[in-house]
């Protein structure tokens, strides 16, 4: 390479670095100038606090307020009244219009109440010392429910398909998050679940969906095999479990299993 093509690559390096900074600038600067904005919507002074500290700061307010929000995924204009598309000046902080503020004020006290009287006597050092928050159980979302009882729910309302569009649905808003577990045993006891109501179609169903995600998953071949045992398929009951023990060999149980069912 020629000194004058290393000196356009080096000077066009540096350009590339400096459109970076310029943008990394504007980025932090439109950040404090929003925040300062909301800030300077939001009352100095605060009306009808129920169960927060009526001389509590601006700022521990505000950050308490935003907790909240993160915590079950939800806008301020859940509890309070306003137009969120018009900014904090359009908001009637003090009213109590809104059902899910009285709902907010009864889950606060009682988060308090677990904090201060329940978990006290768990404590056993300041190191270990346990302490609940709103999102322990609601994990960004509105309702703290797990999400077997969503899957259940959509299976009592329209069957394995249903389940099935519901979890499709779930998994794509919400894998990677904290909000639900994705993991290999939670369909295993689904398709449980659903086996014990007699519905062995319904159970295949589900295991057949989480083998699509845990293909290898050695757990989810005995519960189909299983299930195909209960119908009579002693065929694919062989099957699956040669398919479990394919997987986890050292599962000993799986390879018994297998040779009581090809009477060895």
């Amino acid at each position: 390479m020629s000194l004058n093509k290393t000196i356009q690559s080096r000077l066009s390096t540096i350009k590339k670095r400096g459109q970076i900074m310029i943008f990394a600038f504007a980025f932090v600067f439109l950040m404090l100038a929003s925040h300062s904005f909301i800030q300077a919507q939001i009352p100095d002074k605060f009306e009808n606090l129920k169960v927060l500290p009526k001389d509590i700061e601006k700022s521990k307010l505000v950050s308490i307020m935003k907790k909240f929000t993160s915590a079950l995924g939800v806008r301020c204009v859940n509890c309070h009244v306003g137009d969120a598309s018009i900014g904090f000046s359009s908001f009637n902080f003090a009213s109590d219009e809104k059902e899910l503020k009285t709902k907010a004020r009864f889950m606060l006290n009682m988060v308090n109440q677990i904090n201060s009287e329940l978990l006290v006597n768990l404590n056993t050092s300041e190191r270990e010392k346990l302490k609940v928050q709103c999102v322990t159980c609601h994990r960004g979302q509105r309702r703290p429910v797990l999400i077997s009882d969503t899957l259940m729910s959509a299976y009592s309302n329209g069957g394995i398909d249903t389940l099935v569009a519901e979890f499709k649905k779930l998994r794509e808003k919400y894998y990677g998050s904290h909000t639900f577990d994705f993991g290999e045993r939670v369909l295993i006891r689904i398709g449980s679940q659903i086996q014990d109501l007699g519905d062995m179609t319904g159970a295949i169903g589900a295991y057949r969906l989480n083998a699509a995600y845990f293909p290898e998953s050695s757990m989810n071949f005995a519960q189909l095999a299983f299930v195909y045992l209960e119908m009579g398929d002693t065929t694919s009951a062989v099957e699956n479990l040669e398919n479990a023990v394919k997987h986890s060999p050292e599962v000993s149980w799986y390879k018994m299993q297998l040779d009581k069912l090809k009477g060895k």
